[in-house]
């Protein structure tokens, strides 16, 4: 195993601990009565100022996520490494595909949006435990997608295709 996978491989352990870390004291004490960890729609769950007190309204909050969640995962995995490596890459001094002001122009944009997204969806998770579990699965799923189109217009030496054959045929 290579030393960057190795580094990964500790990051993704590190995150786990920490996720492990943070949600063991919030299973074990919190309160039974609370209405975060409430399931489905009720005459209490109020979100933005909106009651959410039936099947359609708890269906439509639902659809509205999935539709929130796979346009930032779009636009963070394929917009943002766009932006970020033009805008902040210190090696690359000559910009080709963009003027100055657009580039200016777009990231503010999008860091605007995103803002203004994620203080909606702060707002959104904080209000009910199934809503949050939600928007992280539909987060999830949507980047599968996102990650293979991108891994899809790559192309990757020979050598990592024999590690894993080489794994495959020990016995």
């Amino acid at each position: 195993m290579n030393d960057l996978k190795r580094q990964i491989i500790w990051c993704i352990v590190g995150n786990a601990f920490t996720v492990v870390l943070v949600m063991a004291p919030v299973i074990i004490l919190s309160d039974a009565s609370s209405a975060y960890f409430k399931f489905g729609w009720s005459d209490r769950l109020i979100l933005i100022s909106v009651k959410i007190d039936s099947a359609l309204r708890y269906s439509m909050l639902f659809g509205a996520i999935a539709v929130i969640n796979v346009i930032k995962i779009i636009s963070e995995e394929i917009g943002g490494p766009i932006l970020g490596f033009n805008i902040y890459n210190p090696d690359k001094k000559v910009i080709t595909d963009f003027t100055k002001n657009e580039l200016q122009f777009f990231g503010n944009m999008m860091f605007l949006m995103s803002g203004v997204r994620k203080l909606f969806e702060v707002i959104i998770i904080i209000t009910q435990f199934d809503i949050a579990l939600f928007s992280l699965l539909v987060s999830e799923v949507a980047s599968l997608f996102t990650i293979r189109a991108l891994l899809n217009k790559k192309t990757f030496s020979p050598s990592t295709d024999v590690e894993y054959v080489e794994l495959a045929t020990v016995e």
